[in-house]
């Protein structure tokens, strides 16, 4: 499990090696060089400075082909501060 930061881009390892992308062309489509956290089945990305831009990179993984919901999704709620929340992956079987 991973804690996810407010405006989160939640993406499946599996649709990042769907991309065929060097790293440094997924850090640039991310708008950042490195993920927030990751796990065998997740890559987390965030956060986000503002929704427009989480929009804006939702957008990129869309033009490249990637799905979103069965490739990626994007966490925009903002939560107080007494919430926590946490992503995990699973494998489909």
């Amino acid at each position: 499990m991973v804690v996810l930061p407010e405006r989160a881009l939640v993406l499946k390892q599996s649709s990042i090696l769907k991309l065929n992308v060097h790293v440094n062309e997924l850090a640039e489509l991310l708008a950042f060089d490195s993920p927030y956290a990751e796990t065998n089945e997740i890559v987390v990305y965030g956060p986000y400075f503002d929704f427009e831009s989480l929009e804006e990179v939702c957008a990129r993984l869309r033009n490249c082909g990637l799905e979103y919901w069965d490739d990626f999704m994007d966490i925009k709620e903002d939560t107080p501060e007494w919430i926590t929340l946490y992503v995990g992956g699973y494998r489909a079987k």
